[in-house]
């Protein structure tokens, strides 16, 4: 996918999906901004009745608010359907580096740590509490 608005530079988000044991996983490759964040709000929200969705960003190179907005809002859905999310970040680089600055990695409980090797990168999987209503407390 690409952007459609002509004259601006916009990357490549390349999805792929597997079906698990408990769910559905989510393979992100390339760049996800505000030019293609829609569809992965889309796509996500049309699985929120998945028991569990794994979500990996081991592969993608950026990220602006668009994806940010996409997947904490993905989140809140299936913490509303008593449903589970899980993501794999990337241990190191910008995308690891907007998640940190942005508090998406303490609001979501992803944190450095526990590193596996998968396709020759280090990243992290961290469970997310998705029953848990104090996440999103404005107190």
């Amino acid at each position: 996918m690409t952007g459609s608005e002509p004259g601006l530079p916009t990357g490549r988000l390349d999805i792929s999906m597997r079906r698990l044991d408990a769910g559905v996983e989510i393979v992100l490759t390339g760049e996800l901004d505000h030019h293609n964040a829609a569809l992965l709000r889309t796509l996500l929200a049309t699985l929120v009745s998945e028991r569990t969705l794994v979500l990996d960003l081991t592969a993608v190179t950026f990220m602006d608010a668009g994806g940010v907005n996409a997947i904490v809002g993905a989140h809140r859905r299936l913490r509303e359907a008593h449903r589970e999310l899980q993501v794999r970040a990337p241990a190191a680089g910008g995308v690891a580096r907007v998640l940190e600055i942005t508090g998406v990695n303490a609001l979501l409980g992803i944190e450095r740590g526990e590193r596996q090797e998968r396709c020759g990168r280090l990243h992290e999987l961290r469970r997310l509490p998705a029953t848990d209503p104090s996440i999103f407390s404005t107190n």
